[in-house]
């Protein structure tokens, strides 16, 4: 077993824990909650807040309001979470990031009918990243 393997199953078990211990109700859920966690320590309310990962999503599965920095960061995270090991050593697709790119055309424009194009999370993420705009320069930051 190589290093990638390994760590892929080590990483598996993590995941798999997160759902039975009940920190999160779908394991696709698991790693965006590790990384919300690891990276920017934050709290699971936080974390199940800023999850927008369903249908409807425009391809957006988490978007994570850092307030507490200046200017404001905004991450927006598209992830991939995969069972075998030879999915998990795949690239992300393009069209992965025309739907990151599609989601910030989104954002710009406020004439755009969100119930039609996203799901109610994101809906919400959208109108506090539009309200952000209205009186802040905030970082946009997208994760793949």
């Amino acid at each position: 077993m190589d290093t990638h393997q390994h760590n892929v199953q080590r990483l598996d078990k993590q995941l798999d824990r997160l759902v039975a211990e009940g920190y999160v109700t779908k394991r696709h859920f698991t790693l965006l909650y590790l990384f919300l966690a690891k990276k920017f320590y934050a709290e699971d309310d936080s974390i199940l807040d800023s999850i927008t990962d369903d249908g409807n999503d425009c391809g957006i599965d988490a978007v994570f309001i850092q307030r507490s920095t200046e200017p404001i960061h905004i991450h927006i995270i598209q992830s991939k979470i995969h069972k075998s090991d030879r999915r998990s050593r795949k690239a992300f697709k393009a069209s992965s990031v025309a739907k990151i790119l599609s989601f910030l055309d989104i954002l710009r424009d406020p004439t755009i009918d969100l119930e039609k194009v996203c799901n109610y999370k994101l809906e919400q993420k959208v109108l506090e990243i539009r309200e952000i705009n209205e009186s802040h320069f905030p970082k946009i930051i997208v994760w793949l």
